[in-house]
């Protein structure tokens, strides 16, 4: 996916391209804590998916998450 497509979303109050590729790092971090893997120091599962559009940071996000 190009860097400049991550802002695109298909309608007004729909999640954009970064949104949702951070929601799936948030549940990638998030979930894992139920069965005692803490999510990193300063994680906010409700801030995140909004955290950023910077490809590198995004896709770093989701190599960190399901690693």
């Amino acid at each position: 996916m190009p860097a400049d497509k991550y802002t695109w979303r298909p309608a007004e109050g729909v999640r954009s391209i970064s949104e949702v590729y951070l929601h799936m790092a948030t549940v990638a971090f998030f979930y894992p804590q139920f069965l005692g893997t803490p999510p990193p120091a300063g994680f906010d599962p409700r801030t995140f998916p909004t955290s950023t559009t910077d490809k590198a940071k995004i896709v770093a996000s989701l190599k960190d998450a399901f690693a």
